[in-house]
């Protein structure tokens, strides 16, 4: 093997693909850019936001499920869910997530660095194996790949962390289908579409409808031809890949029906024209500046641009090349693709085919055109004559047109100042970033490359500028995070030094609550909570806090005043954190009690805490409770069980109908003699175990017991070993009917459409071993008949 070095030359070459040096090459220059945020981590890397407070807690907690076989109901995650449902949009079908799985719970958050550095080699490597197919020169490849893998999107996306894995795994999609079509190589295409399919469901969405602009785009060109025996094996790999992929896929899809995020459509003139013109300005200058911080939009400081993978910047080339390329070319696919994806991108209603046409705005699609930008601005280098002076020209004038941002006049209440941008300190380091990478690269175009100087310089400039746009990047990102010491000491260090632990597996289970601290600390800490920053939670959930008029969008996050929730969801302690309690006096609510300090938390014990399970001797309609003003109604579940229509009936037997819900006494006064009722008629224990929970009563006569725990159709429920039916009680949760005596109430779960999705793996591999084993048989008769011939 040629050392790695012997890569590294000013000589067009166009022999053997560099597939290691491509890996490599994107794996050192991930390593400067990550290694130094771990030593100052010492040896974590830490970012801010959803990064910090979900990745890191997410990929320990679902190691931890798996590696204890715990992978069906999980009560570590808000109220409850379906751990398969809520985790399959987050790391569940990623390779990368399982290659964590040999090493001890306690490295994840150290892993979590080293393996960015891994998923962008990837990146790296895939798009090297796509661009260098259409490259003579595989050395321009390599600077295409490392486009792609520092792109300002894959930067950007750290943020969300598995955002990276798509990136890095949809270069695949388009590799198979060439390798079908182009090549009559057969197999991968499948594989691909299983692989993309099980890494992100939201995702695959848009890589469908992508591919499926390829595919119209690619059709002109001379060496893709579609026969019909072409088009029917690609649709063959293309459901046979669904087919592998389903495991994943459907019960992700079915953990979201019914969720109000992805029920919102748009209309009207929105489906046409942006209602911000702003956004516009956004889209565009997206493709002139490094991106901008996720939750610190600057140049346009509208909340749409929060968090919605705004970036389709180039390192070094900006987009002088695809310009170039565009200038310097005739008709081609690239130019195709690229010019329908930008017309998607300015049309609201087009953007959103790749989101399942949802009204909420993201530009989380936009990895897929990079590619395609990667290679357009490789694949003209290799035309010598190629005139760059007026792409050159365009990318100056555009970033001088965004420039002026920080130089408009502009109100602030009565004051007039300069400069409409959020922070002007961060917007001329982001309009300097730009300015040095276009005269680098005229640098590079006009003085090194006439004398025979450019892959090198060409290579090193663009490693130092990926490395130093993304330092500044993640230092500006970094600045907003909590501090070194509260991450380690608290967040990951809490667990030992200050929770309180639950043992649920032998019927000690209770939920906590936090106030003022980080988000997802009992994630952290490993301690159900009803705090929690999840995207994908059962639709019951969010159903039961609309119905108390608590926004549930992406957080669970009761506030102190609804003061009942807290028993009836079996709270047992509320942690205080005094790091912020200056800012943010905690009211205690109704039924707590000073337990002690502990660290820099006050810990407050709930005095009317219920156990998980208990019965009740009066019951409310929906309808009825439809009547009370939202914010008495957890009050009123204290007092009678709310009952949908379907469960009224069976259950009015064993409980007495409020007669006027207008008349129950609904005070904080006497909310501790209801939850004596309740307490006095509580079950024996609840245990949790590796698919739902068991639970033992023994009562004097037949009651209906109720369960703080959202309702799903995946669960079935046993009392003494027999089916019964669940009734959804309380608007969001479970309730059984148990007999007198002595009772042992068991729930199973099992997600829906895994069942499903077992099924269709199985007939997957059956089919794909199948597939390959006559094509391998067909090529060998083939071989036979051209000996024979010859």
């Amino acid at each position: 093997m040629q050392p790695f070095t012997s890569y590294l030359t000013d000589r067009e070459d166009t022999g053997k693909n560099r597939y290691l040096a491509a890996f490599l090459l994107a794996c050192l220059v991930a390593a400067a850019i990550f290694i130094p945020f771990m030593i100052q981590d010492q040896g974590y890397f830490f970012y801010f936001g959803d990064y910090n407070v979900q990745d890191i807690p997410f990929y320990q907690h679902a190691h931890e499920m798996i590696r204890s076989g715990n992978w069906n109901w999980d009560f570590g995650t808000d109220l409850g869910a379906n751990f398969i449902g809520s985790y399959s949009f987050y790391m569940l079908g990623s390779p990368f997530f399982w290659l964590m799985l040999p090493f001890p719970n306690w490295m994840i958050p150290y892993l979590m660095g080293p393996m960015f550095i891994l998923k962008f080699g990837v990146c790296g490597l895939t798009a090297y194996c796509y661009i260098a197919r259409f490259l003579r020169n595989k050395n321009f490849a390599l600077l295409g790949s490392l486009l792609y893998a520092f792109s300002g999107f894959t930067v950007y996306n750290v943020f969300f962390n598995h955002f990276v894995d798509v990136v890095a795994l949809f270069p695949l999609l388009l590799i198979g289908l060439e390798m079908y079509v182009v090549d009559g190589k057969k197999g991968f295409f499948a594989v691909a579409v299983a692989i993309n399919m099980m890494v992100n469901y939201f995702f695959f969405v848009g890589q469908a409808v992508f591919l499926l602009i390829y595919f119209l785009c690619r059709l002109p060109s001379p060496h893709f031809c579609i026969k019909k025996r072409v088009f029917f094996g690609l649709a063959f790999e293309t459901v046979l890949g669904c087919l592998g992929g389903m495991i994943i896929f459907l019960p992700g899809i079915l953990a979201i029906t019914g969720n109000p995020r992805v029920d919102n459509f748009l209309y009207g003139h929105d489906l046409l024209f942006y209602a911000d013109t702003q956004r516009y300005g956004g889209i565009l200058s997206s493709l002139f500046f490094m991106p901008e911080v996720p939750s610190r939009p600057n140049f346009f400081p509208q909340e749409w641009a929060k968090w919605s993978s705004l970036s389709a910047w180039l390192p070094l080339f900006s987009v002088t090349g695809v310009l170039a390329f565009f200038g310097n070319t005739g008709k081609n696919f690239v130019k195709r693709v690229l010019s329908v994806c930008l017309v998607m991108a300015l049309v609201p209603v087009l953007n959103s085919a790749f989101y399942a046409f949802n009204s909420s705005y993201y530009a989380r699609w936009f990895y897929m055109p990079v590619l395609l930008m990667a290679l357009a601005s490789v694949k003209v280098l290799e035309d010598r004559g190629a005139s760059y002076r007026r792409p050159i020209l365009i990318t100056a004038v555009g970033v001088g047109f965004f420039t002026l941002i920080g130089l408009v006049p502009t109100q602030d209440g009565d004051k007039v100042k300069i400069g409409a941008e959020a922070m002007p300190d961060r917007f001329f380091m982001w309009v300097l970033v730009s300015v040095i990478s276009l005269l680098l690269f005229y640098l590079l175009i006009y003085h090194l490359r006439p004398r025979g100087m450019f892959f090198r310089p060409a290579l090193a400039l663009l490693c130092a500028v990926a490395v130093g746009y993304s330092l500044i990047h993640y230092a500006c990102g970094r600045s907003h995070s909590y501090g070194l010491a509260y991450m380690k000491d608290t967040a990951l260090g809490g667990r030992e030094a200050v929770a309180i632990q639950p043992d649920p597996e032998n019927g000690d289970f209770f939920r906590s609550d936090y106030y003022a601290a980080m988000d997802n600390l009992g994630m952290f800490w490993n301690t159900p909570t009803i705090q929690c920053f999840h995207t994908v939670v059962p639709t019951s959930v969010i159903e039961f806090y609309e119905y108390l008029d608590i926004t549930r969008d992406v957080h669970s996050s009761p506030p102190v005043e609804q003061y009942a929730l807290r028993p009836l969801l079996s709270v047992k302690y509320l942690y205080d954190d005094q790091t912020f309690a200056q800012s943010t006096p905690l009211s205690v609510p109704t039924g707590f009690s000073l337990y002690e300090d502990r660290g820099d938390f006050r810990i407050y014990q709930n005095d009317l805490y219920l156990p998980m399970g208990f019965a009740y001797d009066t019951y409310l309609t929906r309808q009825q409770c439809d009547v009370l003003d939202t914010s008495q109604r957890a009050r009123a579940m204290l007092q009678a069980i709310v009952l949908e229509t379907e469960g009224v009936e069976p259950n009015a037997h064993l409980m007495e109908n409020v007669a006027d819900p207008l008349t129950m006494k609904l005070y904080r006064q006497n909310m501790a003699e209801d939850c004596q009722k309740l307490q006095d008629q509580a079950a024996v224990d609840f245990r949790t175990t590796k698919d739902g929970f068991l639970s033992h009563t023994d009562y004097d006569s037949e009651k209906l017991v109720f369960y703080s725990v959202p309702y799903d159709e995946g669960f079935t429920a046993y009392v003494n070993g027999k089916e019964v039916p669940i009734y959804r009680a309380n608007v969001g949760f479970m309730a059984v009917q148990v007999p007198a005596g002595q009772a042992e109430i068991e729930f199973r779960y099992r997600a829906p459409g895994l069942a499903v999705g077992e099924v269709c793996l199985v007939a997957f591999a059956a089919i794909y071993l199948g597939y390959i084993a006559y094509i391998v048989l067909q090529k060998r008769r083939q071989r036979a008949c051209d000996q024979a011939q010859q």
